[in-house]
């Protein structure tokens, strides 16, 4: 059995040239990226590496994703995968780690993505230490799925579930999970499982194993809100199949004639519209109460990155988006 290493590219797939401080990916550098891991932890634990592509995680596209889908699908056909790591930069770690989640919540492998706050040759970079954990996790068969192994800046290494990662602060790099529901971390080098993370009791796919997965840009027919003050609310048509409006941090939304404008178009094409940051609070705000009532389908407490790629896999494979979002994989449920 080996860990197959899929490089993608990000930070730590990258360095600089010579003379200047533009930060790219470089050819070349699975090589170098794995001879600095064993130079450092004298590890010489079997690796198979592939590279479906090399981009700026910024720069990610479904295209993008669906080769990295097959890239996986292809390394569990030849059934000799002890667990799959993945490197990826930092700025879409999210969004991918959550289209793996559901696409592979079934999966009887740990797939665990690896991202790195700088370059390897910078000495800030925890890119190798994250990569250490994240063959740790896989050997000592904690769990199959899909995680991301990071440590945080004055953190120690920790284990996150797929889909329950949030938006980066701004000018932070650190990775969190909603409510802090980290999966494990390697505290005094040994695990320990997060007492707050409640047992998977979703281990099953939203795809069948023969099932093609498609990704395309959603275009209009997904709509993504985030709420600011004074919004203007985007124009519907009949080509829009749903959309997920993310709510302030303690569930609210403005409910104006903006809004109020807005639900009435939705409820006229019949497009339904999901709202993420809801807590399970017993009591709610007046604004709350008044956007229920306009037909607004409040999601359990699940991240909005999970959530829009949930619906952006469901509307390009032509699901039943009710059914899917109202069911639950990936352990995407924050406890």
């Amino acid at each position: 059995m080996k860990i197959y290493v899929v490089f993608t590219g990000g930070t730590i797939g990258s360095n600089t040239d010579d003379g200047n401080n533009i930060i790219d990916v470089r050819e070349g550098h699975m090589d170098m990226f794995l001879s600095e891991y064993r130079k450092k932890y004298n590890d010489y634990t079997e690796f198979a590496t592939s590279c479906p592509y090399m981009i700026l995680s910024e720069n990610i596209s479904s295209a993008n994703l669906l080769s990295l889908i097959s890239e996986i699908n292809a390394i569990i056909d030849k059934g000799d995968a002890e667990g799959i790591i993945i490197s990826h930069g930092t700025d879409t770690l999210s969004y991918s780690a959550a289209i793996l989640s559901y696409v592979f919540s079934a999966c009887r492998l740990p797939i665990v993505l690896v991202s790195a706050n700088y370059i390897i040759s910078d000495p800030r970079s925890n890119g190798l230490v994250n990569f250490r954990y994240a063959v740790r996790f896989i050997k000592e068969q904690h769990n199959a799925g899909v995680f991301v192994s990071y440590k945080n800046t004055y953190d120690t290494p920790a284990i996150h579930a797929g889909a329950r990662i949030i938006r980066h602060q701004e000018f932070s790099d650190d990775i969190t999970s909603a409510n802090d529901t980290w999966y494990g971390k390697y505290i005094d080098d040994s695990y320990v499982a997060n007492s707050l993370f409640l047992p998977y009791a979703d281990k099953k796919s939203m795809f069948n194993n023969t099932d093609c997965i498609k990704l395309y840009p959603p275009a209009k027919k997904l709509i993504r809100i985030i709420s600011y003050p004074e919004m203007i609310y985007p124009v519907l048509t009949p080509e829009t199949m749903a959309v997920l409006h993310e709510s302030y941090h303690s569930g609210t939304i403005a409910v104006n004639d903006e809004f109020i404008r807005f639900a009435e178009s939705a409820k006229k094409y019949n497009i339904p519209i999901y709202l993420t940051g809801l807590s399970d609070e017993e009591n709610i705000y007046a604004s709350v109460d008044m956007y229920l009532k306009h037909g607004i389908i409040a999601l359990p407490m699940r991240t909005g990155i999970s959530q829009y790629c949930k619906l952006w896999l469901s509307v390009c494979n032509d699901l039943d988006i009710l059914s899917v979002m109202k069911a639950s994989f990936a352990g995407e449920f924050v406890n």
